[in-house]
Parts: C-alpha cells; sequence; structure tokens
C-alpha cells in the first residue's frame, strides 16, 4: 500500500544524480510535511534537503554510520572532506533533527563541531521472535553453516569498512567452532575473504 517511485540515474553515477528526480522535488516538495533523508555523499540527499528548505519544509538526516572519521580517512579522504565542508555541513546545520542509531555514532557527529539542531538517538528496530513452533522451516545450506558447536555468526553487508579481515584473523586464534559470514556482497568481498581464510588455515571452519 505504499507507493514508491524510482528516478533514472545518470553521470556521475558515483552520486547518483537524478535530474528527474530534481524536478520531482521542485514541483511537489511543498505537499510534504516532512522529509527524511538516509546517507550522505549523494547527489539526492543535497537536492532533497536543497528543495526542502527553499520551500521551508522540515527535514530530518540519517547519516547512517557514514561520519566516523576513522572510515573517512580510510577510503575517499580528501574527496569526502570537500563534500562535507561544501555541501553536508550545511544539510545538518539547517536539519530540524539529526537521527543517529548510537550513542557512538552521536559523538561522532559532535566531534566535527559543527553546528548542529537536535541529535536525537533510535536503536534499529527488531521483530519480537516468533511463537515457539510458528517459525518457518530452516533451509539446507543455513542448517549446514550452523551445525557444528560453537558457531559464530556475523550477519551484515559484506563491506570493506566492517572489518571482515579482522574477524578472520581473530578466528583463526580459536581451536574449534565454525564462523558463518552472511550478507550481500556488492563489494565483491567473498573471493578475499574465502582466500584470507585458506592463507589463514581456517577455510573449512569458514562459511562465507
Amino acid at each position: 500500500g505504499v507507493r514508491i517511485e524510482y528516478y533514472e540515474s545518470t553521470a556521475p553515477r558515483r552520486i547518483f544524480r537524478a535530474p528527474r528526480l530534481k524536478s520531482a522535488l521542485r514541483s511537489r516538495m511543498a505537499s510534504f510535511d516532512l522529509v527524511h533523508l538516509h546517507m550522505i555523499y549523494q547527489w539526492p540527499v543535497w537536492a532533497a534537503a536543497r528543495a526542502a528548505r527553499a520551500q521551508q519544509v522540515p527535514y530530518v538526516i540519517s547519516p547512517r554510520g557514514m561520519l566516523v572519521k576513522d572510515l573517512i580517512r580510510q577510503r575517499s579522504r580528501y574527496a569526502k572532506l570537500l563534500w562535507l565542508n561544501l555541501v553536508e555541513r550545511r544539510t545538518f546545520a539547517q536539519a530540524g533533527a539529526i537521527q543517529v542509531t548510537s550513542a557512538v555514532e552521536a559523538d561522532d557527529l559532535r566531534r566535527f563541531d559543527w553546528t548542529l539542531p537536535p541529535i536525537v538517538t533510535i536503536e534499529n528496530g527488531v521483530d519480537d521472535p516468533a511463537p515457539a513452533g510458528t517459525s518457518p522451516p530452516v533451509a539446507q545450506d543455513v542448517s549446514a553453516a550452523v551445525s557444528a558447536d560453537p558457531v559464530i555468526l556475523y550477519f551484515g553487508r559484506l563491506s570493506w569498512k566492517k572489518g571482515l579481515e579482522r574477524l578472520l584473523q581473530a578466528f583463526a586464534r580459536t581451536a574449534s567452532g565454525r564462523l558463518v559470514i552472511a550478507g550481500t556482497d556488492d563489494e565483491g568481498l567473498s573471493g578475499r575473504l574465502s582466500a584470507l581464510a585458506a592463507e589463514l588455515n581456517i577455510a573449512a571452519r569458514v562459511r562465507i
């Protein structure tokens, strides 16, 4: 029952520029009561914030952990710092509020020493467990992955910023159990992680 609209991105694709989205924001922004912006370093967020300010529509921004200074230093440091100072600083300063998911994220944001609106911490939600006997059957590959005891599970994006190499290196110091790494692999890291597991002589105990 929720209408979702998609807009084609054009060059430069890395920042997801979408000219038709800009036109839609300009013509329809005044009909919105509130705008919720997610992530940073992307053209749609800048365009939506700019349109909202122009038409005096309040907006909330959720940086989604993208302002951790250690992560900024590790990849595209100067490009990110330039974007932050030219674009995001104003986006954050003129927001109605900033929503973070943890106290750590709020602390990282305050280290920029920007003029900021209220910061609100709302943790990611977790569904209540299903009543006993009502859960769907477990897939065979999942059952096989967790058949060892104990099992250590990483569940999330396979991303350079998650430190999965460190997880493998730490697991290599154990003598039993199984490590399961499960999640989407948009960055193509699974091959490199598998190679590292083999190099550490733990490939037989790691499932990616």
